[in-house]
């Protein structure tokens, strides 16, 4: 991870994870500057956490940063990516997930068509620059479509996790 003033990567430092309940995180909060766990030889506190916005279907993964300079400042900064996780739930996001069976089956058919292209040609098929763009064409929608099939399973995946594992953070 890294902040405005270096870099904080490889070895060494801490965690601490905080509960989902107010009371919990504030006493383990409390705990950790009691016993000192903020002291002189202290870098950097990073501070991450993700929320979810139900009205507008969007999650904002957010970092906070405060780097403890060697002259006794503070430096903060921080990053915050939003972003739309959870894909058809509106009626707008069920259509457009119509139109991506639409683009599936036209693919399929696309993919035979060339095939049949390939088998009567042979290796003069792609001496041709057009059939060679259609190759590149049916590698990239068929690369999207691993991509998307492997972003939607992950995020099903984490977020089972998250409701199963309500104390821990899921990243």
């Amino acid at each position: 991870s890294s902040g405005i003033n270096a870099e904080y990567g490889g070895a060494g430092g801490y965690e601490q994870l905080l509960s989902r309940n107010k009371v919990v995180s504030s006493y383990i909060l409390s705990d950790l500057q009691y016993n000192g766990w903020v002291d002189r030889a202290t870098r950097v506190l990073f501070l991450d956490f993700t929320v979810y916005n139900v009205n507008i279907n969007q999650f904002a993964v957010v970092k906070l940063v405060a780097e403890f300079l060697p002259t006794g400042g503070l430096l903060t900064s921080y990053d915050v990516l939003v972003q739309k996780l959870l894909r058809y739930v509106t009626t707008t996001d069920k259509v457009v997930f119509g139109f991506e069976i639409v683009l599936v089956l036209f693919v399929l058919y696309y993919i035979v068509e060339e095939g049949m292209e390939v088998v009567l040609f042979r290796m003069r098929y792609f001496l041709d620059v057009w059939n060679v763009l259609d190759t590149i064409i049916i590698v990239q929608i068929l690369i999207g479509f691993g991509i998307s099939l492997y972003r939607t399973t992950t995020i099903e995946g984490l977020i089972k996790d998250s409701e199963t594992e309500r104390d821990t953070f899921i990243s």
